[in-house]
């Protein structure tokens, strides 16, 4: 464990004056590796794994601390809230599949594309989600659960 984008988040703690914990580092490292964003819960329970005697009140302390930090970011998919690391190095949205959750990063920068607004706005930040459905799960006749493609067709047990 260990890439060098878990060490910048990292970094970015030590600057703010906060504790490095193993747990923060497994966190950090969680959501950086992670294809989609996750809920607290599903945090909790890939962190619990390493730390048995870890609470749900730490995982979500430590959620807060990172989002206080703008290391994080929250959003609502499904109904649920959902985290992910804020990448401010390569400007990007995220286009995020509605079936799988798979979030994929698009590049973009605002700065080169002119954005009409209003004499008086101030640009300053953006954030940019995309919704819909990727290339495996576009298929109407298909649903993807736990990374397999199975037929949306009740009683029909294909998995691809």
């Amino acid at each position: 464990m260990g890439t060098s984008a878990d060490h910048a988040y990292i970094a970015k703690l030590v600057h703010h004056g906060a504790r490095i914990t193993e747990q923060r580092k497994k966190l950090i490292h969680l959501l950086a590796s992670c294809e989609r964003p996750l809920s607290a819960m599903e945090i909790y329970q890939e962190l619990e794994r390493s730390f048995p005697r870890m609470s749900f009140g730490t995982v979500y302390q430590n959620i807060k601390l990172l989002a206080d930090l703008e290391l994080i970011e929250s959003f609502v998919i499904s109904n649920q809230l959902r985290y992910r690391l804020i990448d401010r190095d390569q400007p990007h949205y995220h286009f995020i599949c509605m079936d799988c959750e798979k979030a994929t990063s698009i590049p973009f920068n605002p700065s080169e594309t002119p954005i009409p607004l209003p004499q008086q706005l101030t640009f300053v930040d953006f954030k940019l989600d995309v919704f819909g459905y990727c290339e495996l799960c576009s298929d109407p006749g298909t649903l993807v659960s736990n990374g397999k493609k199975t037929n949306r067709i009740k009683g029909a047990d294909r998995h691809e």
